[in-house]
């Protein structure tokens, strides 16, 4: 049952999907995190259904690639979001550490969140449009369609596979809060080695459709999580739950800013 009980929890804390109540003791907490990339493959799932229905009844592109982009915020209540949106309020204060995560713990929004919360998701919607426009171009036989559409779908769940790791594998920034308790909670060498195998399939799951995506789906992730434990080491002194959402979204747009350039 400690299985469920770390999924359910999962689940709970990081989509809005209704989950049946259980207790959040550290007991049940200990698999939590192995489930986060199964939040991001539900996201996939929807992301896939909603495609197709456009195709299938002629939605226009605009409300298409909208929709696309919402679809991650309806069903997580946008918890990553507000990391994001914390994080750049710090990180563009120039104040020192511990100032930084004061502002992180703060609920109140400035204005460089909202910057650079429309800039992410101009960057995002243009991205999404051109990578759609590729998906859907006309005389794709059923095998090339998969080749670039199963990729795309996975975004959501590598996004979160890799986050997971950092997690689980970087030193806190703070005790308390989100992050540490659930990286405290876990039985760390088992959730450690769970999250390797999601890191390493994930790429050959998409490397075996299409090598050279596979190759960019590897490098991006792992550019990207050393890139961000330096960072944030840097100016945090570890990781928090904030910072984890900010990674979820970059990784998220990183990756589909590769997949769309393998598409060519």
């Amino acid at each position: 049952m400690t299985l469920l009980h770390s999924l359910i929890i999962c689940f709970a804390l990081y989509s809005k999907i209704p989950m049946p109540h259980v207790e959040w003791t550290k007991e049940n907490m200990r698999f939590s995190i192995c489930f986060l990339p199964l939040v991001g493959t539900v996201i996939g799932l929807f992301e896939g259904l909603w495609i197709f229905f456009c195709m299938r009844f002629g939605i226009g592109h605009l409300t298409e690639v909208l929709i696309l982009a919402a679809i991650p915020i309806m069903l997580t209540g946008g918890i990553h979001l507000d990391g994001f949106m914390d994080t750049m309020d710090a990180v563009n204060s120039w104040q020192d550490r511990e100032r930084k995560l004061e502002i992180l713990k703060d609920s109140h929004i400035g204005a460089f969140s909202v910057i650079m919360l429309l800039l992410y998701y101009l960057l995002d919607i243009a991205v999404l449009s051109s990578v759609l426009d590729r998906l859907s171009e006309p005389g794709l036989s059923g095998n090339e369609f998969l080749l670039r559409f199963l990729p795309f779908l996975l975004i959501p769940t590598f996004s979160r596979t890799v986050t997971g790791t950092v997690l689980v594998f970087g030193k806190s920034a703070r005790q308390g809060g989100i992050a540490y308790t659930f990286a405290e909670a876990g039985d760390l060498p088992a959730v450690r080695a769970v999250m390797i195998c999601w890191d390493m399939a994930i790429p050959v799951l998409v490397g075996i459709l299409d090598p050279w995506n596979g190759v960019m789906f590897a490098l991006l992730a792992a550019m990207g999580a050393v890139f961000f434990t330096k960072d944030t080491a840097k100016q945090f002194g570890g990781i928090t739950g904030d910072l984890c959402g900010c990674l979820i979204m970059q990784l998220g747009l990183l990756l589909l800013i590769g997949c769309r350039i393998v598409l060519r």
